[in-house]
């Protein structure tokens, strides 16, 4: 009995906003980023080479060619960018050792030791000890290209351990262990935020998080990031 074409208005104006807000926030325009056809995941390594105080490493996503380059800023931390450089450079970089291996290569700092492998790829960090630190392998790393072949988003994934908690990632107001969330790391309205249901958000996003695993990480970007913390 109420006036239907008045609240179909009002419907369609709401989930137009809806679907504004999901195609400006969700990296392949898809609520949860569920596109899996967008993504191209990194599938092997075909060269590793020293340049300078870094080692580039070429990779494959699909048709795509990817460059990463490796880097220590210490002797206790590792670097890993792709062609844009982020927004802060480190003062200088350590020397880094390369070396040939079987089936890939060896990079050591004087504390770090880092066993790239090509096919199924992978990269390992170590405490010179045996100790490890992190891992990235095949299916952590996807990335979704334009229509002009650059990288428009990337989907970087990694296990945690049973038990590992993980803090940081700026200002929170629910708990200080992020492990079972989903956050959003971009700073606008409150407003916007609440209406467009976007998840855990705040006023001083910062992305960088400990683990209690042994290792922090630092995403040197001001991107929009989501990131979802084994939910």
């Amino acid at each position: 009995g109420g006036d239907d074409a008045t609240a179909c208005r009002v419907l369609d104006h709401f989930l137009g906003q809806r679907d504004r807000a999901v195609r400006v926030w969700f990296a392949d325009s898809s609520p949860g980023n569920i596109r899996h056809d967008v993504w191209q995941p990194v599938d092997r390594i075909s060269a590793i080479t020293s340049e300078a105080t870094e080692v580039r490493i070429e990779a494959h996503a699909g048709k795509h060619a990817v460059s990463l380059w490796l880097s220590a800023p210490n002797a206790g931390s590792l670097r890993l960018r792709g062609e844009s450089r982020g927004f802060f450079e480190p003062g200088k970089l350590v020397p880094l050792s390369l070396s040939a291996a079987a089936k890939g290569a060896t990079v050591e700092t004087e504390r770090l030791v880092v066993t790239i492998e090509s096919d199924p790829w992978s990269v390992t960090v170590k405490e010179r000890d045996g100790s490890r630190y992190w891992r990235l392998q095949q299916g952590d790393l996807a990335f979704r290209f334009d229509a002009d072949g650059k990288i428009a988003a990337i989907d970087l994934r990694r296990p945690l351990v049973a038990g590992e908690g993980i803090y940081g990632l700026g200002e929170r107001y629910d708990a200080l262990d992020q492990r079972g969330r989903v956050l959003t790391l971009w700073d606008l309205d409150a407003w916007e935020g609440c209406f467009f249901t976007l998840r855990n958000h705040a006023y001083k996003p910062i992305p960088l998080y400990h683990s209690t695993a042994g290792y922090s990480c630092f995403f040197n970007s001001s991107y929009r990031l989501r990131a979802d913390v084994g939910n």
